[in-house]
């Protein structure tokens, strides 16, 4: 009791300047926590209360000032974040050790932003957790940021691995065509006879004609990166779709093929014209050049949207690839796996580096003797 009476004698009273400069402190601060986008909070251990900053009902997207208890902030974060968070709290109560945190957190009005956890533990003299003390903000414009610049990386970085792959195809092809070039012309200035030189000549014009062929196929690969910079546009899958069907009408009679197609489930997309016009094209030619010899070609195309992205689906029923052997393999330059002569190996290839370069993935699934699928993210 005495040492209360000494407390109060020894308390100093704030004058009115005081109270006035206390209250514009805490309109600055809560002012600064409003351009920050962040709300303070306090666990106190013994009671397990949170108490929040009057700003509190921002950054949840509620109607008045949060009021509930850690579990029920803790369940704001998305499922997987839910665990991140919790494990940290009892970390921070049991072992003493303070977190920082970027956890994704789904609002009041259903809207998922990023957000900064952050906070540390008050100790007492005997080394128990009293209290967290902490920050929720929210940094979801900068975290799309830096999401967006870190896909813009990994798009570069994966182009860079391309391009270096590409030249390393264009050296190891032209160098193969001309040595031997170069091999048949010295046969051929060595020959003791007009047959020798004539047969030789005709190695000649066949080596020739392949390092033709290959220059052009390359300069299909340079046209890919070269349209990059081509204008988007809206395209409807079906309109695209029909046209190529007519383009190869031909090619379908002939194989007796069955086409189903359904676009109703997304019906267009932002796309280069060209380039949706030439991965359509080169998986229905495959399917047609693939198909299976004992039983009717049936084609099926479909889209659909997942978590904002794009997908198109193609598969078919044709003879399909030993994934165990050749899965590697499947999207490189001049890889074929069937003995069909007019395999160039070289539409896969294309149609993988006009997906990926606008950001797509391309991914196929196969069995031999039973058919393929691609599933294609376009956006």
């Amino acid at each position: 009791m005495m040492y209360s009476m000494n407390v109060f004698f020894n308390m100093n009273f704030p004058s009115n300047q005081d109270l006035l400069s206390n209250d514009a402190s805490c309109f600055a601060r809560q002012e600064v926590d409003k351009i920050a986008k962040m709300v303070i909070w306090e666990l106190e251990i013994g009671s397990m209360s949170l108490s929040f900053s009057k700003n509190s009902h921002d950054i949840f997207e509620l109607n008045m000032p949060a009021s509930f208890s850690i579990n029920e902030m803790i369940s704001f974060f998305e499922p997987s974040h839910c665990i991140i968070a919790d494990d940290a709290i009892e970390d921070a109560i049991g072992n003493g050790k303070p977190f920082d945190l970027e956890l994704s957190l789904r609002t009041a009005k259903n809207n998922v932003i990023w957000t900064r956890f952050k906070a540390s533990p008050v100790i007492d003299e005997y080394g128990k957790c009293v209290s967290i003390q902490g920050i929720l903000q929210d940094i979801d414009e900068y975290k799309q940021r830096e999401i967006v610049l870190q896909n813009s990386l990994a798009m570069a970085n994966e182009r860079n691995k391309r391009l270096q792959n590409f030249a390393y195809i264009v050296s190891h092809n032209l160098r193969t065509h001309t040595g031997n070039l170069q091999s048949m012309v010295e046969m051929h200035n060595h020959a003791h006879t007009e047959d020798e030189r004539v047969a030789i000549f005709g190695h000649i014009q066949s080596v020739s004609d392949s390092l033709n062929l290959t220059v052009k196929d390359l300069e299909q690969v340079v046209r890919v990166q070269a349209e990059i910079s081509s204008d988007k546009k809206i395209i409807k899958f079906e309109t695209v779709f029909t046209n190529m069907l007519r383009v190869l009408s031909n090619n379908i009679d002939e194989a007796n093929a069955a086409i189903e197609y359904d676009f109703s489930r997304c019906t267009a997309t932002n796309y280069i014209p060209a380039y949706l016009e030439s991965i359509l094209q080169n998986l229905l030619t495959n399917a047609l050049k693939y198909r299976h010899p004992h039983r009717q070609l049936v084609i099926k195309c479909h889209t659909y949207i997942k978590n904002k992205h794009i997908y198109l689906i193609f598969e078919d029923n044709g003879l399909g690839i030993n994934m165990a052997r050749h899965g590697n393999d499947v999207f490189g330059m001049y890889k074929t796996f069937h003995n069909n002569p007019d395999s160039q190996g070289i539409g896969l290839f294309i149609t993988r580096n006009q997906v990926e370069s606008l950001g797509g993935s391309i991914k196929l699934e196969s069995v031999v003797n039973e058919g393929t699928k691609f599933t294609i993210r376009l956006t």
